[in-house]
C-alpha cells in the first residue's frame, strides 16, 4: 500500500544563525510476491483486484500444456465414462463448493489453500485478463494476461463441435446453477470466444485451481 511522504522538520538557533534541517523518511515498499510455490504447485499473481494467485497447470497435468483430467462436477475420482447415471452430483441440492474438501478436487488433490475458482473469480479473469489465443505443436488455447503483464495459459481441452475440427476448451467453476441441481457453471472457449455458461455435472470438464 502506497503510504504518504513524511517530512519532519526542526529549527535551532546558535550564535544569531538560523537553521532549517528537513528529514525524509521514505517507508519500504512492500510487495507481494508475483510468482511462487504451494504445496509444490506453482502460482502466478496476474495482479488482479482480487489479489487472487492462479495455477499454472491444471489439476493432474504436468506441464503448461497438458489439460490433466476431467472431472464431473463435485466428484474427486478420474473416470473415463460420465453419464447421469454415475454421477454422483446430479439431483442433489449443494451450494459452492470452492475449498470443500467434500466436493473439491482441488482443495483435495493439492492440499493447502488451493481450489476450484468460483464464478466471480472467472469472471474477474474475463474482465481484467487480456486473452490472446495461441498455437503450437504442443497444442492450441489462451494465453491470459493480466493487468501487472503476468500470464497463463489455458490450452483448449479435447472437446470438438459437432462436424468441426474446432477445439474448444472447458473448466468448471465451484459455483451450482441457482434453481437448477443437475448444472453447474463452466468457462468455455474456442478461438473466436470465451465466456461462461452452464451445463449438466455429470460432464467431465478440467480445473485450473487458485489459492487467495
Amino acid at each position: 500500500m502506497n503510504r504518504i511522504m513524511k517530512c519532519l522538520s526542526a529549527l535551532w538557533i546558535k550564535s544569531g544563525m538560523l537553521y532549517l534541517c528537513l528529514l525524509f523518511v521514505f517507508p519500504l515498499s512492500v510487495r507481494s510476491q508475483s510468482t511462487g510455490m504451494i504445496n509444490g504447485h506453482e502460482y502466478v499473481d496476474l495482479g488482479l483486484p482480487s489479489g487472487l494467485k492462479w495455477a499454472t497447470c491444471n489439476v493432474f497435468a504436468s506441464t503448461t500444456d497438458d489439460c490433466g483430467m476431467g472431472y464431473a462436477w463435485g466428484e474427486k475420482t478420474m473416470k473415463y465414462k460420465f453419464t447421469q447415471k454415475n454421477s454422483k452430483t446430479n439431483k442433489k441440492k449443494i451450494g459452492d463448493i470452492s475449498g470443500n474438501s467434500r466436493y473439491d478436487v482441488a482443495c483435495v488433490e493439492w492440499g493447502a489453500t488451493w481450489r476450484i475458482p468460483r464464478e466471480s473469480e472467472f469472471e474477474e479473469l474475463l474482465e481484467y485478463g487480456k486473452w490472446t489465443w495461441t498455437e503450437s505443436n504442443a497444442s492450441k488455447g489462451f494465453l491470459i494476461t493480466g493487468p501487472n503483464g503476468n500470464s497463463i495459459y489455458l490450452p483448449a481441452t479435447d472437446f470438438y463441435a459437432t462436424g468441426s475440427d474446432e477445439m474448444y476448451g472447458c473448466y468448471w467453476t465451484a459455483t451450482p446453477v441457482e434453481g437448477d441441481n443437475q448444472k453447474a457453471v463452466y468457462l468455455y472457449f474456442s478461438r473466436n470466444h470465451h465466456n461462461l455458461d452452464y451445463f449438466y455435472r455429470y460432464q467431465g470438464y478440467y480445473i485450473r485451481p487458485v489459492s487467495d
